[in-house]
């Protein structure tokens, strides 16, 4: 059956709209820790749909110094996903907002003890990671 109303449109990308619609695509808030000798250490909030693809993704721009952060210019000596949290813009933008006094640059922020405090409750009790998952008993290793 062909409806009226669907003439003109680019089929390939309607039926991609309807796969989203069935199956919603899950972002994530990432909370990404970087450290480098000799300054204090930082940690990026972001959001993303694939936080392991953007982890690899901000190493990469580290390595061709896209961030104008000065201590991010010289490298860095370890970078790891502190956490996730399931939650989309208005979340990432709330962060941001509440952690302003914090603000390094763009999504960086300074990691003293007062935001790793804050970071942590949050992280307790919403995290989605598999490894908070599993040690919250909600989801269980499979060996192959």
């Amino acid at each position: 059956m062909t409806y009226e109303y669907l003439k003109g449109i680019d089929a390939c990308y309607y039926n991609e709209a309807i796969v989203y619609i069935e199956k919603p695509v899950k972002s994530y808030v990432y909370f990404i820790l970087a450290h480098t000798e000799g300054f204090d250490p930082l940690v990026k909030i972001g959001l993303s749909i694939d936080p392991e693809r953007r982890l690899i993704e901000i190493c990469n721009d580290l390595e061709a110094g896209k961030y104008s952060i000065d201590w991010l210019q010289g490298g860095v000596e370890s970078l790891s996903v502190l956490g996730l949290l399931e939650g989309t813009q208005p979340l990432e933008t709330a962060l941001h907002k509440a952690f302003k006094k914090y603000k390094a640059g763009r999504e960086w922020f300074w990691y003293n003890n007062e935001l790793e405090e804050m970071i942590d409750d949050l992280l307790s009790d919403y995290c989605v990671c598999n490894a908070c998952l599993i040690a919250d008993n909600l989801c269980t290793v499979v060996d192959n």
